[in-house]
């Protein structure tokens, strides 16, 4: 799912994928061992538009969708429309300061 948007980025998906599951997987269950470290690191990302995490989303939503257990894919919809505003505004904070910072110098 994530291949399309990030594959020119991701030097190694078998090593990133893994992360992305456990990842996903503390978010579900609520442990908040990552914390905020997804948001620098997609920060760090030259390009990134809205549409491409519209895009995600719908590709996400067509995962879940096909889910038996409905009730957790629309958890899982939910839980990755929060992920992807809390990262999409980092990115747009991050890149705002980029231009502050240039614009200073």
């Amino acid at each position: 799912m994530f291949c399309p948007i990030f594959s020119w980025h991701v030097p190694d998906w078998n090593f990133y994928l893994p992360v992305i599951v456990d990842f996903r997987l503390s978010a579900h269950r609520r442990t908040a061992r990552f914390g905020d470290a997804a948001v620098p690191e997609h920060a760090a990302l030259p390009g990134l538009g809205i549409e491409l995490f519209q895009h995600g989303l719908m590709l996400f939503g067509k995962t879940t969708d096909a889910l038996p257990h409905t009730a957790f894919g629309q958890r899982a919809r939910n839980l990755a429309r929060c992920i992807a505003q809390s990262l999409w505004c980092g990115y747009q904070m991050s890149q705002r300061l980029n231009r502050l910072a240039v614009s200073a110098a």
